[in-house]
């Protein structure tokens, strides 16, 4: 888990966003932790869609370990892009 969650700051988008993919339910033997929900909420001000998209579908499955990414998540309504809010 921990190589993944410091994927999930790597310098390269694709590593960035298949780190958080696999918080999201793309392999379900990757749990998400308190640390990784961190990591994962940071990633919704990532200056790329793709990455936001992620880490919104992998806080989805954090279920209650997503509370404190509520305030992001809500500023994430009026995001630039379409895709995102």
């Amino acid at each position: 888990v921990e190589p993944l969650r410091l994927a999930i700051q790597d310098e390269h988008e694709d590593v960035r966003i298949a780190a958080i993919r696999q918080f999201a339910g793309y392999s379900r033997r990757v749990p998400i932790t308190p640390e990784v929900a961190v990591a994962v909420t940071a990633a919704l001000a990532d200056p790329v869609v793709g990455v936001r998209l992620a880490a919104i579908a992998a806080l989805e499955r954090a279920g209650p370990l997503a509370k404190p990414a509520l305030p992001a998540l809500i500023r994430l309504l009026s995001d630039k892009s379409e895709d995102v809010s």
